[in-house]
């Protein structure tokens, strides 16, 4: 390539990296020169002092400190119900100087937010915004006489869909079960009650029932017992105060301690295949129902006669539920994240002949870039797809064929990057080659090193002697005996 050809490519590139380790590059160029080759490392501030440079590497940073403004994060919420949510931002004066800075923003070509914010030198500043309206998406932008770099004054939000878990809940209205289920779903966001368990995402119901109920379908079930519900049964039933063996990795029992609980009215479980979550000796307490076809899970429990329900551990339990529902499912968990984030989608089902006759059967998603560049994502039936880093700022599209599945956005949020303050200009000059270690016949440390050599050579000699005469003196004592 000809200076003419790199100045011209220098002037169209854009950097977008977030700030990242060199060592695997400098790496690769260490094989591509091979060791006795020489290579430049151009870079905008001098490596620091503790990183030991490749040897042959030169390096010349070309770098000016200089104040800059940007965004360090920001988050759009979902609202509950009609509410729009919140959208929250924080912006950074990385600079040594006040800096005056204005921060608009628009959606569909309409304005939305204009302020004008004094910024004391190295500070930040937090900024709330209510969106108006449905938005969709949003657009983000500061500007300000002290600001140095490009892609840290644009942020671009896809406004969050709620993702509602549809309950429905089978308990007897007057019970204490169904008392104690609805309490601790009211303080549960991102929740909506269905009357039909057709419709429902997770069925809250009587432990008899949940099995049958768990084996098909992907609805998911709670079952809450007493197991049986005969009087005579519930009678003979024990009440325990552990301690109990929780399985602690589930992250169903997240949170949950169950110090101080009474676990009443257990019953045994023979006509139950459960894998225990929380038991005591052998006797299950709460499993996952074995060789379902759905997440089911059954309580052994009276929990009129425990006092669970009035525990803290009772609405975290619940709330651990509903959550791993709603990452369960399909769709993307967030939609707005950081540069070089992974991204997690849980695709869809795939259409079966019967439900869907005319919809086509395709197992693969493409992955639209803001740069218009398309990538493959293949998917199975329910399972999780994901998406490794991506390095691009911009607005994705997940696409199934012709058919929009999903948009999320990936912004540039890099304090340490956005600091310019440090940068500044060097040249190194590569390390010298390494080189075998030689003796100086005309350096009269190197006459010591070679009489020290000998005479451990000779300490060794002389010890192999003496322990070979003892060793020859016994075998001879032996044989004239």
């Amino acid at each position: 390539m000809t200076w003419t050809e790199a100045n011209e490519a220098l002037e169209q590139w854009r950097p977008s990296a977030a700030r990242h380790d060199f060592h695997a590059a400098w790496d690769e160029a260490v094989q591509m020169v091979a060791r006795e080759g020489r290579f430049l490392f151009l870079t905008d501030a001098e490596p620091d002092d503790t990183i030991l440079l490749p040897k042959g590497m030169e390096v010349l940073a070309l770098g000016e400190a200089l104040p800059n403004v940007a965004f360090t994060a920001a988050r759009w919420q979902p609202g509950e119900g009609a509410e729009r949510g919140q959208i929250y931002l924080r912006i950074a004066n990385l600079g040594m100087a006040a800096a005056t800075v204005r921060v608009t923003a628009e959606a569909a070509g309409q304005s939305v937010l204009d302020r004008v914010l004094e910024m004391p030198p190295s500070s930040e500043a937090p900024l709330e915004l209510a969106p108006p309206a449905e938005l969709g998406q949003l657009t983000i932008r500061l500007s300000s006489d002290a600001d140095a770099l490009d892609i840290d004054n644009v942020v671009t939000l896809v406004e969050p869909k709620p993702r509602q878990v549809r309950i429905a809940v089978e308990l007897q209205a007057d019970g204490a079960e169904s008392r104690l289920v609805e309490r601790a779903l009211r303080s549960l966001p991102g929740v909506v009650r269905v009357n039909d368990a057709a419709q429902a995402d997770l069925i809250i119901g009587h432990a008899a029932t949940a099995t049958a109920a768990a084996a098909t379908g992907d609805v998911w079930w709670l079952g809450i017992g007493p197991l049986n519900q005969s009087e005579a049964i519930r009678k003979q039933a024990v009440d325990l105060i552990g301690p109990y063996l929780i399985e602690r990795q589930h992250p169903l029992l997240e949170g949950v301690s169950l110090g101080g609980i009474v676990w009443g009215g257990v019953q045994p479980t023979t006509e139950f295949r459960l894998s225990p979550l929380v038991s005591v000796d052998r006797t299950i307490l709460m499993g996952r129902i074995e060789g379902g076809g759905a997440a089911g899970w059954v309580m052994n429990i009276d929990l009129a006669r425990s006092n669970l329900g009035d525990s803290p551990d009772w609405p975290i339990l619940l709330s651990n539920l509903v959550q791993m529902r709603r990452d369960a499912l399909p769709g993307l968990r967030r939609w707005n994240y950081r540069l070089e984030e992974a991204v997690q989608l849980r695709s869809p089902a795939l259409p079966t002949a019967a439900a869907a006759p005319d919809a086509a059967a395709n197992d693969e998603l493409t992955l639209l870039t803001p740069g218009g560049r398309e990538r493959t994502l293949v998917r199975g039936r329910g399972d999780v797809i994901d998406i490794p880093p991506l390095g691009e700022p911009g607005v994705y599209e997940i696409r199934d064929g012709e058919r929009l599945l999903e948009r999320f956005a990936v912004n540039f949020f890099d304090r340490e990057e956005s600091t310019l303050l440090a940068l500044s200009s060097v040249h190194i000059e590569p390390s010298e080659a390494y080189e075998a270690t030689k003796i100086n016949l005309d350096n009269p440390f190197s006459w010591l090193i070679v009489g020290a050599i000998l005479l451990i050579l000779l300490s060794i000699l002389l010890d192999w002697q003496v322990l070979g005469g003892r060793g020859r003196s016994s075998q001879s004592g032996a044989a004239a005996i």
